[in-house]
């Protein structure tokens, strides 16, 4: 996984929107699968997660 410089900050450039781990569109996931999800982009090399609060 590439890294790109953010401010001072080393992250990947693919993130993963974490919107969708929670009700915003609907029943959140269960914990298990947005572990997985989570668990999964780390391994993959993702460091960036959108955590926004809109």
């Amino acid at each position: 996984m590439k890294n790109r410089k953010i401010g001072p900050f080393q992250v990947s450039e693919i993130g993963l929107g974490c919107m969708n781990l929670s009700h915003a569109y609907g029943a959140p996931v269960s914990e298990a699968q947005a572990e997985k999800v989570l668990l999964t982009a780390l391994d993959a090399g993702v460091t960036l997660f959108d955590t926004a609060a809109l």
